[in-house]
């Protein structure tokens, strides 16, 4: 049953957020739950697993399950990369967005090789 409500979650989340017709809605697809646990899981080790004061990297809001808003991050992430066009690689341009080069340039980089290297 968790399982179930983690993929419904997840469907209702990452479409929460477009509007217009049934054509709008069928353009885009969900993140594969498989790959989406991996790029989770990736992100968890690239900000420092265990051993970190904010699991997942989630800093910006206080809350007891940084995995879950990881989760809609990515999620969301996808649909906003599926809209953008893919100008390129999903997972750069998650990378972008979790830690921007205007923040961070070194870390940008790092952070874009190390997901790619982690999920593959």
């Amino acid at each position: 049953m968790k399982k179930f409500y983690l993929i419904f979650a997840s469907f209702s989340l990452c479409f929460s957020g477009i509007s217009g017709t049934n054509d709008n809605f069928n353009q885009f697809t969900l993140i594969n739950s498989n790959y989406l646990n991996r790029v989770v899981s990736a992100i968890y080790v690239i900000e420092g697993g265990a051993n970190t004061k904010w699991p997942y990297g989630i800093k910006s809001i206080k809350t007891n399950n940084p995995e879950k808003i990881c989760r809609n991050t990515v999620s969301h992430n996808y649909l906003r990369w599926q809209k953008s066009g893919k100008t390129n690689d999903f997972l750069t341009f998650l990378g972008n967005r979790y830690c921007p080069a205007s923040d961070d340039p070194v870390g940008n980089k790092n952070w874009i090789n190390n997901i790619h290297k982690l999920v593959k």
